[in-house]
């Protein structure tokens, strides 16, 4: 018989909107790191630069990474085929390093954030050519900070540090809604499943709440209680519930209405 995985426990603080904040023990499921059969296990290798971010394909299919730290041009996104283990050639075009990688809804796009601030930051790839079909221009002296594709359509949005969200239409790689009213840098933005809000973190330690239906420029809510800066959010996969983490050591939960 095989042996049970090794367990871990991390303290999970969780604020529910409007409740008081306790703390219950969060459980963590490992593969066993001596077990070299386990499927559950596998390293996806990375010869220059490390990975700043990661993401599955739609159909789980493929993972890519955006690399940090690579040496050179041309070597900052990988793709590994999920099954097989193995990596695709490196990808070009890209010339500094690369903070995030997001697949399309559809799987068919590839969006690639860049700390390069001299051209467009944030490119849509086409899986299928490998080219690029556009790129999204930065604000003036700002990169961008977050993207995430909305679930219908083709929407995208963007986070920056010039306090500002951007929707995109990310065919025409056109602006199609600017939302404003964050007073510091917006480091994450998440789309709902239903697509239908979107949820804004910023460093003036709020989330902000949009409706991604009808754009409008007022938030359906400003959630507060982070003591420093939101750094990531996320929903649940039922879209109740909306997760929050912050420099403030915590990770909130907030009832999404």
């Amino acid at each position: 018989m095989k042996p049970p995985a090794k367990v871990r426990r991390r303290t999970l603080l969780l604020a529910a909107l409007g409740a008081t904040a306790v703390a219950v023990p969060l459980t963590v499921i490992e593969s066993r790191a001596d077990d070299a059969a386990d499927p559950r296990k596998a390293t996806l290798t990375v010869l220059d630069g490390h990975a700043d971010s990661v993401a599955f394909s739609p159909d789980g299919k493929t993972l890519a990474a955006g690399l940090s730290g690579a040496r050179g041009t041309g070597s900052t996104l990988r793709l590994w085929d999920v099954a097989e283990g193995t990596a695709t050639t490196p990808w070009a075009d890209h010339v500094e390093d690369l903070t995030k990688v997001a697949f399309s809804p559809d799987g068919l796009t590839l969006v690639t954030g860049s700390a390069d601030l001299t051209e467009s930051p944030v490119r849509l790839w086409d899986l299928l050519t490998r080219t690029v079909d556009a790129t999204l221009e930065a604000p003036r002296r700002h990169g961008f900070t977050s993207v995430a594709f909305g679930r219908v359509g083709y929407i995208m949005a963007t986070g920056s540090a010039d306090n500002i969200v951007r929707v995109w239409d990310y065919v025409t790689g056109t602006v199609t809604a600017t939302l404003t009213g964050h007073t510091g840098a917006v480091t994450t933005v998440a789309f709902s499943p239903d697509g239908d809000t979107l949820a804004t973190g910023s460093e003036d330690r709020t989330v902000r709440l949009w409706d991604s239906s009808t754009l409008d420029l007022v938030p359906i809510d400003t959630l507060t209680g982070h003591t420093d800066k939101v750094t990531t959010v996320a929903f649940s996969p039922d879209g109740r519930t909306l997760a929050s983490g912050g420099l403030d050591r915590t990770v909130r939960l907030w009832q999404n209405r």
